[in-house]
């Protein structure tokens, strides 16, 4: 079941925001790729479940309206997230480039998180098979989780694109181009727990 969200438009004196629904955010394929993920823990845990994208197009992106679709290994499940804020951008450039959605219902986002899609969804990312993200209805990139030869996400750090490999919508087509980032390294931000991966960072290599 798709559980997009409709949001009413919000009035601030005399200008009115479009409802996002009718945002449509000028990406095109490829402009955006998905480069890491991070499902449900199996070790003590602060940093949550999140999904990363680099923005490849060269300059900078608003992702306002953004949807990722999320589907189960049989692709019958299926659920919707859209990306709220208005106010947000995607840089063109070194680590401005990454942009990082994730699970947080604290007033005040983690700094690995540049956005917290918990109004949409409160569900575990390691019991889907499959990420598309769209803009305007067009597929912007897709990547899918092979369970028959990689189970379900890692429970212990992210899976995460060869850090070896320039990242691409066509890169990220090949499981083989992805491994399992455990590396014990602190956290990004202070006072948080569990093994990071590389939100809002490049990737390290898979070897």
């Amino acid at each position: 079941m798709t559980v997009f969200i409709a949001t009413a438009a919000v009035t601030l004196g005399a200008c009115v925001r479009e409802p996002l629904e009718e945002l449509c955010p000028p990406i095109a394929e490829g402009d955006l790729a998905i480069t890491e993920v991070r499902g449900q823990q199996s070790v003590s845990d602060t940093q949550g479940q999140w999904i990363e994208l680099i923005n490849l197009s060269g300059s900078p992106i608003d992702p306002s309206g953004l949807q990722l679709r999320l589907r189960d290994g049989s692709g019958g499940d299926e659920v919707g997230l859209m990306v709220r804020d208005q106010d947000l951008e995607i840089g063109a450039d070194g680590d401005d480039a990454y942009f990082v959605l994730g699970r947080s219902a604290r007033d005040e986002l983690p700094c690995h998180l540049d956005y917290s899609y918990q109004s949409d969804w409160e569900g575990e990312l390691d019991g889907r098979a499959r990420i598309d993200l769209l803009s305007c209805g067009v597929l912007i990139d897709t990547v899918s989780f092979d369970y028959v030869t990689h189970g379900p996400l890692p429970s212990v750090g992210s899976w995460s694109l060869d850090g070896d490999i320039a990242p691409s919508a066509e890169a990220n087509d090949d499981q083989a181009n992805w491994c399992n980032d455990d590396a014990d390294v602190p956290p990004p931000c202070v006072n948080e727990i569990g093994i990071p991966g590389t939100p809002q960072l490049e990737n390290r290599p898979c070897s």
